[in-house]
């Protein structure tokens, strides 16, 4: 059986099962929801991607949230309103909602997590062929930025809309603004955080170290305004989880190495992350965020009293650590 965006066809008839338009465009939002949790679950398990961009190609984007939601037209026509809005992965931002913000933010997950696969199949040309995957990436987050601010600007200046909605957008900005800074951050930096810690300044002095760091922080940035908007972060709690993983290690790392010469602004991040894994660990409880915040204040502790950790805390550091290192097995946290 093939997907195809308004019929199922079976390989033993070739006629084509017509749907309804509200069934088509169930459909396409489930197999765009599907899309997003592929990219999102091989990121936290380090396993390939199911789901390539080349299958959804033909896939229309779902319909705004609004006109699907909508109470004055009960039975729009989903197949007339598709015709406008494209087909296949897009490279922007194309509205106010989950699929409008994430399907083009997990697309790029998607090559990003292509591009480690590559780097570690690929060894003798391994440079070679990361290069060239990052300057696509780059140009394709860099392409991705403007949609961010035209967002941002669109919520600001809805006066017309509800003050629920437009609390509701202005957090949905936040969390874009979260997911390109640290999209940028993986995409540069190193995905074995263990390393990190073990190798000390000397995996901290190259430039694209030091460009990498300053997404972390811009990151912590956006993490603070959403904690302002969303105290719990109850918004898609599960999602963001290993997102805030990767947001957090860095600055982490930074921390631990250089201790009480640590810049204001890493400790800040810190602070940040700690309060993020609080509020998370309310509404997902999970013992691996417990763990890191944990890690996390004793690192902070340290660089405020001079408090050396104890062998029991590094070896726990180094095992939370273990925990998600990048391997081609499948194996990973499931945060």
């Amino acid at each position: 059986m093939s997907v195809v965006d308004d019929a199922i066809v079976e390989s033993s008839d070739t006629r084509p099962f017509v749907n309804s338009p509200e069934e088509s465009e169930e459909r396409r939002r489930m197999w765009w929801t599907l899309y997003i949790w592929d990219r999102h679950l091989a990121l936290r398990y380090n396993s390939p991607l199911s789901i390539k961009d080349a299958e959804s190609q033909d896939i229309l984007l779902p319909a705004d949230d609004d006109v699907w939601v909508s109470s004055n037209s009960p039975s729009p026509r989903f197949d007339t309103i598709g015709n406008s809005r494209g087909s296949g992965p897009p490279s922007s931002i194309t509205g106010n909602s989950i699929f409008g913000i994430l399907v083009p933010m997990m697309c790029i997950v998607g090559r990003i997590i292509d591009m480690h696969h590559v780097r570690r199949v690929e060894r003798s040309s391994s440079n070679l062929v990361a290069d060239a995957y990052i300057a696509t990436i780059t140009q394709q987050l860099n392409e991705l930025a403007p949609s961010i601010a035209a967002l941002e600007s669109n919520t600001t200046s809805g006066s017309a809309r509800s003050q629920d909605a437009i609390q509701h957008h202005h957090l949905l900005s936040c969390y874009a603004r979260f997911l390109l800074h640290l999209l940028y951050a993986l995409l540069e930096g190193s995905w074995d955080k263990l390393i990190l810690f073990e190798r000390g300044h000397e995996s901290m002095q190259s430039v694209r170290f030091h460009e990498t760091l300053q997404r972390s922080l811009a990151a912590a940035d956006c993490v603070n305004d959403t904690l302002h908007l969303n105290p719990d972060l109850g918004f898609k709690a599960m999602f963001f989880g290993i997102f805030l993983y990767h947001g957090a290690t860095l600055p982490w790392a930074v921390a631990t190495n250089l201790r009480q010469n640590t810049d204001a602004k890493v400790i800040a991040a810190c602070e940040t992350y700690v309060r993020a894994f609080e509020a998370s660990n309310c509404t997902y409880q999970t013992e691996y965020l417990r763990k890191m915040r944990k890690l996390l204040l004793l690192t902070l502790k340290e660089i405020r009293y001079g408090t050396p950790l104890s062998k029991m805390e590094q070896h726990l550091r180094k095992h939370v650590l273990r925990l998600y290192r990048w391997s081609g097995d499948g194996s990973g946290l499931g945060l």
